[in-house]
């Protein structure tokens, strides 16, 4: 179950493409228009009718949109440059939109939530995918990831390496800016202590008309430390020549109130 009121099915999928908006691309756009199609109560049994019954029972349902969504996330992974190729071809725009991540600190076998803002500005969505290229010892734990305020009945699959953030309503991402989703990222026991660059590219976000547009790659720092220790530290230290988090993983900007931080990969207590 994703949270978003039905379960994911997990039986063996037809690979033959359902390409519901006709655009020869598997994608949020395909799941967007499957979305209004069911809603809709859409029952004309023409071509699009054929493509939209992706489970082939003759009725359109979340049963298709839940197979659809599972072959979407099975769809193989594009390099970057292959991407804005089919992209471009495709006439995908460029969204003046902007998705980032925030940075974390996290431990040998510790797992944090990594936060993923966009910025979307005056345009309105109700589907987002990206692909993640993660470095060996770090995983997503898809029971962990979790939608935020923003994104409040939506629902998130992932299979590790590609995300999609969707809703069986039609409803859109609210507001303009701040957080649409956190991602449970989980280190390896045996994790070697340092910096870890993750990247998110492959990003394509569907409009309330089912347009689908592409958005720049963004990227995340994942700072593997030792926490097993707590030192002292005066407040009065120089934040400036110093990487701050807190006990949460994210990065502390200007001076620290007092407390406990990671400080340069080490517990510190301010005070």
């Amino acid at each position: 179950h994703d949270g978003s009121g039905f379960a994911v099915q997990d039986d063996e999928l037809d690979q033959d493409e359902q390409h519901v908006d006709n655009d020869g691309e598997l994608n949020v756009g395909d799941l967007s228009r499957l979305v209004k199609m069911i809603l809709d109560e859409y029952c004309t049994q023409d071509d699009t009718f054929k493509s939209a019954d992706v489970n082939g029972d003759g009725e359109l349902n979340v049963g298709d949109y839940s197979r659809l969504r599972k072959m979407i996330l099975d769809a193989p992974v594009a390099s970057s440059k292959a991407f804005q190729g089919a992209a471009l071809s495709k006439g995908y725009r460029s969204a003046a939109v902007s998705l980032t991540s925030d940075d974390i600190a996290l431990g040998a076998g510790q797992t944090k939530l990594l936060a993923v803002q966009l910025s979307n500005y005056d345009e309105e969505f109700n589907a987002v995918q990206f692909d993640i290229q993660l470095p060996k010892s770090l995983e997503i734990d898809s029971e962990a990831t979790e939608t935020a305020a923003r994104t409040s009945g939506f629902g998130i699959a992932t299979n590790g390496t590609r995300v999609i953030l969707s809703n069986t309503r039609d409803q859109t991402i609210s507001g303009s800016e701040g957080d649409i989703l956190y991602l449970a990222v989980k280190a390896d026991a045996d994790i070697q202590l340092g910096s870890y660059e993750v990247e998110f590219d492959n990003v394509l976000l569907s409009t309330t008309e089912s347009e689908v547009v592409r958005a720049d790659s963004f990227y995340s720092t994942i700072m593997a430390e030792d926490l097993t220790g707590i030192s002292s530290a005066s407040s009065n230290f120089n934040p400036q020549s110093s990487k701050v988090y807190d006990l949460q993983g994210r990065k502390v900007n200007g001076k620290p109130q007092k407390g406990i931080y990671v400080i340069n990969g080490k517990k510190v207590n301010i005070k």
